[in-house]
């Protein structure tokens, strides 16, 4: 049996190793487990050597946990020089990423000279994986003056393209705010030259009182050696193993906007919900308001305006099916959710209650009860099922009268 813990000798991690290249998809995601878990210190340069040549593996969930494997082992040259290595051979474009991803949590990231040498080679591609990780990683490790002049050349030729992608330029933003920032905690660059080289816009980001803080705790923690490598505020979690690498780097987007806009993003639980499913029950109801009957003369106008809600709110387990939508107007949705009016579920369907009807069934229920009440209340309810359901009731409540 494999062992899936740090417990694993130097001898099984060869074996696991050795075992990635195998054919069967659960023995290489077990050999990897094993390879992730155990303690780094194990690894020698040849099971570095194995996992770098992981990054080159065609089932990408391999790939990605190789660079989850290999972005730990921070201050080892074989692991430094195999991952350079690497970049600079290999052609296939999610490799070279994941190279640069491995070596900017091991602190290493592109010159100066070779960033803009790679931006030379830029695609008229929207995801263009491997200069958006070379720019993220060369603002966040290198905060030199070289390196600052370099990312604002490179954002002066994004801005004067015909066709510049959104995301790419958010990148150099944050890079641009990450350099100047471990610049002036690391002492290689100052407030006066960065104004006289007309980094006006930059200083007004860097005065934020939040970023401010971030410069003085970085500072404290250059002054301390032992502290080296920790990071107070680290929004960079570049990989996520079983994440398509497209959505770990668009993941990575959304944070260097928040970081940069200075927002902090918190979790928030969100529920999955059949849009096909919502399309259909705004069909059914052709576009109208099942509450207040609203709709837009424009079809195509209303398939927006009116808006699918879920009867048994998916947050408390609500079923994402047909019978438990309802279709309301904008005013309605909002009404439904501030209170005001609430469903109820009836034979014929989804029955509304307002408020006021709801607070004189409230009245009502608190008045004493009798015989005649609850006749009259089952009698009421009794009219509102459909002609078999009333067949079937009457003839259990024979059968009960005549039990003995």
């Amino acid at each position: 049996m494999t062992p899936t813990d740090a417990s694993a000798s130097r001898s099984d991690l060869y074996d696991c190793v050795t075992r990635l290249a195998s054919p069967d998809p659960k023995t290489r995601s077990d050999a990897m487990r094993t390879l992730v878990l155990a303690d780094s210190r194990k690894y020698d340069p040849a099971i570095v050597e194995g996992l770098v040549t992981a990054l080159d593996h065609n089932d990408y969930e391999i790939q990605e946990w190789a660079t989850v494997a290999l972005r730990g082992l921070r201050g080892n040259p074989e692991a430094i020089d195999a991952l350079w290595d690497c970049f600079r051979t290999d052609s296939r474009h999610s490799v070279r990423s994941c190279a640069l991803i491995a070596l900017g949590h091991l602190g290493k990231g592109l010159g100066p000279d070779e960033l803009r040498a790679l931006y030379g080679e830029r695609k008229d591609h929207p995801k263009d994986l491997v200069l958006e990780s070379a720019i993220r990683w060369a603002g966040r490790t290198t905060g030199t003056p070289e390196m600052l002049l370099a990312l604002r050349g490179i954002q002066m030729a994004e801005v004067a393209r015909v066709r510049r992608e959104p995301r790419l330029q958010a990148t150099i933003l944050a890079a641009l705010a990450r350099c100047a920032r471990g610049g002036l905690a690391g002492g290689t660059l100052t407030k006066p030259w960065l104004k006289e080289r007309g980094f006006d816009d930059l200083l007004g980001k860097l005065g934020e009182t939040r970023i401010a803080r971030l410069i003085a705790e970085e500072a404290a923690r250059n002054a301390q050696p032992a502290l080296e490598g920790l990071e107070a505020d680290d929004h960079t979690e570049s990989l996520v193993p079983g994440m398509p690498l497209d959505d770990a780097v668009e993941a990575q987007h959304i944070q260097d906007l928040a970081e940069y806009a200075n927002v902090r993003l918190r979790e928030q639980r969100t529920f999955v919900r059949d849009r096909a499913l919502a399309l259909e029950a705004k069909r059914r109801a052709q576009f109208r308001c099942e509450v207040c009957g609203d709709s837009l003369g424009d079809t195509e106008a209303a398939r927006r305006y009116v808006q699918a809600h879920h009867v048994e709110p998916l947050s408390v387990f609500g079923p994402d099916v047909q019978q438990n939508l309802v279709v309301l107007c904008p005013s309605c949705h909002a009404k439904m959710h501030a209170g005001v009016m609430t469903l109820e579920r009836s034979a014929d369907g989804v029955r509304v209650v307002r408020r006021e009807e709801a607070t004189a069934g409230s009245r009502e229920a608190s008045s004493p009860v009798t015989q005649d009440s609850v006749r009259d209340r089952l009698l009421a309810l009794f009219r509102e099922l459909d002609a078999d359901t009333q067949e079937t009731v009457i003839r259990e409540l024979l059968a009960i009268a005549a039990a003995p």
